[in-house]
């Protein structure tokens, strides 16, 4: 077992996968056991948003939303959930709003 600290502006995602959390980050992936609503919690005051209920996105890295896909500047395709479409949309584009204008 080995303990890892990230930067927070590396991480361009969390995936819950196999009752494991995937951390997506510029230097690779890692895992870790976890539950997704403690890291929402924890990941509350960073502009992190969940378009589904198994990601965690850093909004920053939004590139396009298409359909119901979010295209990441990494390449990554996340899938939106329809239940969290609307609500998501509006988070990333007051978010694109106030920080990329």
């Amino acid at each position: 077992k080995v303990i890892k600290e990230f930067n927070i502006e590396d991480i361009y995602y969390f995936e819950y996968i196999n009752r494991k959390i995937k951390i997506k980050s510029k230097d690779g992936e890692y895992y870790f056991l976890g539950q997704m609503k403690s890291l929402k919690d924890k990941m509350s005051k960073y502009p992190f948003e969940s378009c589904h209920q198994n990601y965690l996105i850093q909004l920053k890295y939004a590139k396009k939303i298409k359909g119901y896909n979010l295209y990441l500047i990494n390449g990554d395709t996340i899938p939106i959930s329809q239940k969290k479409a609307s609500s998501f949309r509006q988070k990333l584009f007051e978010y694109m709003k106030v920080n990329r204008s």
